[in-house]
């Protein structure tokens, strides 16, 4: 394989990543109208502890660096949050 194959191998990739993230908000904005109705709060202390351990546990099975991951899920998971509480005020 030449270069330019590897580039547009890696290209696909980062669109599926982005389509997954913008599945995963879809998702948290359904979460978002449960919790309005259920009046729960948007943080939920324990679900953001478990997401901590389970990116941690999937990094180190797929070889990655699990604080690289950690900063990732954390800045989207953050971008997830005010966009759930936009969606409900």
């Amino acid at each position: 394989m030449d270069i330019n194959s590897l580039r547009k191998e890696i290209d696909a990739i980062n669109e599926e990543i982005i389509r997954l993230f913008s599945q995963r908000l879809k998702l948290s904005l359904k979460i978002a109208h449960v919790k309005k109705h259920s009046n729960l709060a948007v943080f939920d202390e324990a679900r953001e502890n478990a997401l901590h351990d389970e990116i941690e546990r999937l990094s180190k099975l797929y070889g990655l660096g699990p604080q690289v991951m950690q900063n990732v899920f954390t800045a989207f998971v953050n971008y997830s949050r005010e966009v759930m509480q936009k969606e409900i005020e």
